[in-house]
């Protein structure tokens, strides 16, 4: 698997992405978000030194990205992932994060955290699967970290 930062280019499959149903329901922020928005947000984003962003890439197949994004005050990176609704089931997300992981860390070797829905049954197996336990909870999420 190829692990590259996002580009702009990647925009409009990452809305897509985000606005699929289940990936939406998923998130901490579950509602739509239109095109507008997610364009400023995007583009913000492969600007922001403390956000990145990586695609991974098989067969030149976009899997999905993986977002690390850099918290000061607790001087570690939150991570999230979110899949090519396409690449489902096919035992890639696991692969996506690590390999993501290995490339943030490649620059950066802060302690790493995700904020995961209870409900997210396949998330919290993709982190747990990639050395994340859990931490915390509070009645919607569970909170992980790395133990890399």
């Amino acid at each position: 698997m190829l692990i590259r930062e996002a580009k702009t280019s990647d925009s409009k499959e990452i809305f897509a992405w985000r606005n699929d149903l289940l990936s939406s329901s998923m998130s901490i922020s579950n509602s739509k978000i239109d095109f507008k928005e997610h364009e400023k947000w995007y583009q913000g984003s492969i600007k922001d030194s403390k956000r990145k962003l990586y695609i991974g890439i098989i067969s030149e197949e976009k899997i999905g990205i993986c977002r690390f994004d850099f918290n000061a005050s607790e001087n570690c990176a939150e991570v999230s992932i979110n899949l090519n609704p396409e690449m489902r089931g096919k035992g890639l997300a696991s692969k996506l994060l690590s390999h993501s992981i290995k490339k943030y860390r490649e620059g950066n070797l802060l302690q790493l955290k995700a904020t995961i829905k209870k409900e997210n049954i396949a998330s919290i197996k993709i982190f747990k699967k990639c050395d994340f336990v859990q931490v915390d909870e509070n009645n919607m999420c569970f909170f992980l970290k790395n133990r890399g």
